[in-house]
């Protein structure tokens, strides 16, 4: 390489490395300007009433209502209700078992005439907080597991009839 044309290189090597520099500088230099709010409550906010839509599963002979900013996939004898929150499953068979917990981690839930069992347990994964609620239907002898997280669970729980 001739002399001039590699001195020339350097020297833009040089420039565009100060001019790089320069910048990164004013970065690091900046102050950010932080605004304070003061934030005066008026009046206590009301809860927004959830809107529901029904749900029927002829399969497992059951009715329900779920919020309906949720996304329902069913099959023959199941459903996953799921919102960007949320998600509760549904699912009915044969001899469900029942989920190995201490006694203080269940409770026993009346729909209608007959008792199921709400169990309180976590993932084992993160332990995220998840119930899971059985019961037994009368006239199909099938067992029907709800099993889900948050305000979608409780709805759907509190609105399950069996048919």
């Amino acid at each position: 390489m001739p002399k001039n044309t590699f001195i020339l290189v350097v020297l833009l090597a040089i420039i565009a490395s100060l001019l790089v520099g320069f910048n990164v500088g004013k970065k690091f230099n900046q102050t950010s300007a932080t605004a304070t709010m003061e934030i005066t409550p008026t009046a206590s906010p009301t809860p927004e009433p959830i809107t529901v839509r029904p749900y029927t599963n002829t399969s497992c002979s059951v009715s329900l209502s779920y919020p309906a900013n949720m996304q329902v996939k069913e099959s023959t004898r199941s459903a996953v209700f799921s919102s960007a929150t949320d998600a509760v499953v549904l699912a009915c068979q044969k001899d469900i078992p029942g989920i190995a917990i201490s006694e203080d981690n269940k409770e026993t839930v009346q729909i209608g005439s007959v008792s199921g069992t709400l169990y309180h347990t976590a993932s084992p994964k993160d332990g995220t907080p998840i119930n899971v609620f059985i019961i037994t239907h009368p006239k199909t002898d099938m067992d029907i597991l709800v099993s889900g997280i948050g305000s979608a669970f409780t709805t759907i729980i509190g609105s399950l009839t069996l048919q």
